[in-house]
């Protein structure tokens, strides 16, 4: 039964883009406009009681940057509670973005709506993203926020307005589900929007009124009633505190209060009985009419319906604006490797590293210019942005912030290894005057034979044997004992220009070459390892080949072999798994626009099966092998003209692809490159699993996801027929026999189809015409060249596989950085890790200096097991003082430290551990 209302808490607010449709300088004349009319209403009319700036606080940046003048009259109002700001930065899309991003985003968020004067609105506000992550409750928890504020996700018909959600570790938050017909804009579409421009008639008023309340009584279990007063930048209405008088007056009764988020959920709490979630079941089933596969529901029960883990639940009410918009995982894809790029750069080098150059050299933290960067790369992280679904001048825009991003990032990078490794010393006698120094900064240790580039200033004559044969290599690597390394010369570069810079400012140039050589080498994990180097006097012949056969090479744990189509086989030694046709490429139509991939009526879809494929050894020898793999498909040149189906005209998609093949890989990493000359399409790269599995997995923020192979049916629904579900960098599948992951950087959207070789499939990219209120532009065609980095890793199914995954997926994203310089005498060893993790199961998320207290650092690590974890962290330098604290960096209880200056750690299962340090 309807649940009748005795209160409607009505919120005057507007959802705010900060670019979409028009670019953010348009939108932003819009904002500067909307919140003078809200300062002016605000101040003048006592009984306009509140309005909400959409969970943001980046819209005061945007705002004051025109109106300084009016920052006193907002510190005001919003010291006053009078406007609501934050907790966001903003609205980030979840599942585009890093875990980490979504942490600092909150922690920006809150240092801005803090700074204003008032408590920070502990409100989980996130009513258009597409789609939620399934950490973002304990996210939520680890700021003080105990609600979400949902619509796109969990819209399926029959769902109730107030639910609870089960995070992925067992952290519940309270739902508040805006409904499926007008979400977060219900009292603005309809009611308020009947009598736009025009005088409100009272009996029209309370009709359209009484049809609003029929709507949310139908799905309130209280009889506290939520209505939203605003929609996409949209103005505030000053009739409202005059409508909600008439309103009390002909709804006796009902209470019609001018209200605030957190007046809302106070009331919400009082009146609701308490309720106590039970467990949920993960097992996936078709959607019924009152279920979904994420959905206890408990008829006649008074307990709320729970909602658990990942939410990307379509609805089937077709006319409802709820979608989840699948295809924005690989709308201009561009912007997705540009910000898994960025984010690298910022969370797994730049931060770390600076942190470790201030506590163990002593070097200023550039935290300045990580603020910077880290406000750049966030501006392009709300859904509209990162998603690719806005015109094109917003996605011109983005490359410019990414940009600034990086090479900022790069730059402290830079900077704080250089701090961390001037001192090296080299013992005076031991061969090769010039030094070499490798950086990693992943928690596990790398043993392994790498690709490296080495510098020697240019002889004219020394390089003329090694020029006539590669194989004879001039230059002699030896590690910190001084003996040489197995070393195998790749490529030559010879009178490259190199420029440093003096002390009196002026660079000066100097003419070296440079030198592309394969040898075995070994870092210890978050440190660094030395070697030295010199040209030897006479050229060394390096013998052997790991060529088996015409097109099979082998390794000491893998042996590849490349078919006539230019896919490839691969066997795993250790488990006897072979996987065979992988990098198979597939095209097909796609009309859909930068939210929706639509395949035509009459699709055709091409794959390289029977292609004719050119297999080149760019780089062969003992140590190492670089194939070179080349295939041009045949493609419609765009879709007809009705849309239908693809043209009957044709043009060529050529293809490379580059295989990495050490002689001791566990591992294959390829480079792809594709000239796109087609359009309307989607571009995948398959490979065939050969697993008899029904469950895959992918990560996520802070999880590893379990998904099932066979999926929903949602044809009913309101979801496109894009197969794609989001990935952050890799997706693994397996059986008892083993199992095979890809791994990718900055490529969002995957699968693995219920065909009986459980392929993976990976988008690469997708074109098309149509763009938001455009006639079409050519942005999301995305037309040219591409290149794209990915990794084949056949691994053994046995207990740690998940740990060690995502361990390796995100060494792999991360690499390692070379430094060259003179081999001189000086303090440090030749070699140390400056900061241990133990066990595997325990991720590295952020090293970085801490928001609000000079000379504290940060140190936060998540479980994405499925099991209790037991570790510890170690120093080289111990820390005085170490605390848990929340994701807000808000201090809690101490942790012991040993004598040698171990930290122990304890972290249940999918949970995230922030650390604390203080070292002065």
């Amino acid at each position: 039964m309807p649940c009748q209302p005795r209160e409607v808490h009505l919120i005057s607010h507007a959802h705010w883009d900060r670019e979409w449709y028009q670019p953010f300088q348009g939108f932003r004349r819009r904002l500067v406009g909307t919140i003078d009319d809200v300062l002016r209403i605000l101040e003048t009319d006592p009984a306009y009681a509140y309005f909400w700036l959409d969970g943001q606080t980046i819209v005061l940046e945007d705002y004051l940057e025109i109106r300084p003048e009016n920052e006193p009259r907002l510190r005001r109002l919003i010291a006053a509670g009078k406007i609501g700001v934050g907790p966001w930065y903003c609205q980030p899309d979840e599942a585009l973005v890093s875990g980490e991003a979504l942490v600092r985003n909150l922690l920006k968020g809150h240092r801005i709506a803090a700074s204003y004067g008032h408590a920070v609105p502990k409100i989980g506000y996130v009513p258009d993203i597409f789609g939620h992550t399934s950490q973002l409750p304990q996210i939520f928890a680890g700021f003080g926020i105990d609600n979400a504020f949902l619509w796109r996700g969990v819209a399926c018909d029959g769902f109730p307005t107030e639910m609870a959600w089960e995070g992925a570790d067992g952290t519940h938050v309270l739902v508040v589900r805006f409904n499926e017909k007008w979400g977060y804009s219900d009292w603005m579409l309809e009611v308020r929007r009947r009598f736009l421009g025009k005088d409100a008639d009272p009996d029209a008023l309370v009709e359209a009124t009484r049809d609003f309340l029929d709507y949310k009584a139908a799905r309130a279990t209280t009889p506290v009633i939520l209505g939203m007063d605003g929609c996409d930048h949209t103005e505030p209405d000053p009739r409202l505190p005059q409508w909600l008088a008439l309103l009390r007056q002909r709804f006796p009764g009902i209470e019609f209060i001018h209200s605030s988020p957190e007046r809302y959920l106070e009331r919400l709490r009082q009146v609701m009985r308490k309720r106590v979630p039970t467990q949920v079941s993960t097992e996936t089933q078709p959607l019924e009419e009152s279920a979904s596969p994420h959905v206890e529901t408990r008829v006649g029960a008074r307990k709320p319906q729970m909602l658990h883990g990942e939410l990307r639940l379509p609805a089937k009410d077709l006319q409802a604006g709820d979608w989840l918009l699948n295809g924005v995982l690989s709308s201009r894809i561009h912007l997705k490797q540009q910000n898994e790029l960025c984010q690298t750069l910022l969370e797994r080098w730049a931060e770390p590293t600076a942190t470790l150059a201030a506590i163990y050299a002593g070097a200023p933290y550039p935290a300045g210019f990580l603020r910077t960067a880290w406000r750049f790369l966030l501006q392009n992280h709300p859904h509209d942005s990162i998603c690719g679904c806005s015109i094109d001048q917003v996605h011109k825009d983005m490359v410019y912030r990414f940009d600034q991003a990086a090479l900022i990032a790069d730059e402290a990078t830079g900077e704080a290894v250089s701090a961390l490794t001037a001192g090296i010393g080299v013992a005076e006698g031991t061969p090769g005057e010039n030094l070499l120094v490798l950086f990693n900064p992943s928690p596990i240790p790398i043993e392994r034979t790498v690709l490296v580039d080495l510098e020697l200033p240019f002889v004219p004559a020394a390089p003329a044997q090694a020029l006539q044969d590669p194989n004879r290599c001039f230059v002699a690597v030896y590690d910190a004992e001084g003996k040489a390394v197995p070393t195998q010369l790749c490529a030559i570069s010879r009178h490259e220009p190199r420029w440093s810079r003096q002390r009196s400012g002026t660079p000066e140039g100097h003419f070296v070459d440079r030198l592309t050589v394969a040898l075995r080498v070994q870092a210890p994990a978050c440190g660094y390892a030395s070697y030295t180097y010199g040209r030897r006097p006479e050229p060394h012949r390096a013998l052997g080949s790991m060529a088996a056969g015409p097109a099979v090479w082998e390794g000491r744990f893998l042996r590849l072999s490349v078919n006539a189509n230019g896919s490839v086989n691969l066997l795993d030694k250790q488990t006897g798994a072979e996987y065979r046709e992988l990098l198979t490429w597939e095209d097909v139509g796609d009309i859909g626009d930068g939210w929706n991939h639509y395949s035509p009526v009459h699709d055709r879809r091409v794959t390289s099966a029977a292609a004719a494929a050119t297999v080149s050894e760019e780089y062969g020898g003992p140590l190492f092998t670089r194939l070179r793999i080349d295939c041009t498909l045949r493609v419609p040149a765009a879709a007809a003209p009705d849309g239908l189906a693809r043209s009957q005209e044709e043009v060529g998609l050529p293809i490379t692809a580059w295989l990495d093949f050490p002689y001791d890989a566990r591992r294959i990493d390829i480079r792809v490159h594709v000239e796109n000359t087609a359009r309307d399409h989607a571009l995948r790269a398959l490979f065939p699993s050969g697993r008899s599995a029904d469950r895959f997995y992918t990560d996520a923020a802070f999880d590893l996801v379990e998904r099932p192979v066979h999926r929903p049916d949602f044809s009913g629904y309101n979801e496109t027929t894009d197969e794609m579900i989001p990935q952050q960098s890799f997706v693994a599948v397996h059986d008892e026999r083993g199992g095979l992951c890809v791994m990718s950087r900055g490529l969002p959207a995957v699968n693995v189809r219920p065909d009986p070789l459980r392929t993976i499939a990976l988008n690469l990219l997708r074109g098309f015409a149509k763009t938001v209120m455009r006639q079409g532009e050519e942005g999301g065609q995305v037309l040219g060249p591409h290149d794209f980095s990915l990794s084949l890793l056949p691994y053994r199914p046995e207990p740690g596989w998940d740990a060690s995954l995502c361990q390796q997926a995100a060494a792999f994203r991360t690499g390692l950085r070379t430094h060259l310089g003179v081999a001189r005498p000086g303090e440090l060893a030749r070699a140390a890790s400056l900061l241990s993790i133990e066990p595997a199961a325990l991720q590295l998320s952020a090293l970085k200096a801490a928001e609000d207290e000079e000379g504290a650092y940060i140190l936060r690590l998540y479980n994405p097991t499925e099991g209790a974890v037991e570790g510890q962290v170690r120093f080289q330098r111990p820390p005085r003082e170490c605390r848990l604290a929340n994701l807000n960096e808000e201090p809690g209880r101490a942790l012991p430290i040993d004598a040698g200056g171990a930290i122990p750690v304890q972290a249940g299962p999918k949970k995230i551990v922030t650390l604390l340090l203080r070292f002065h």
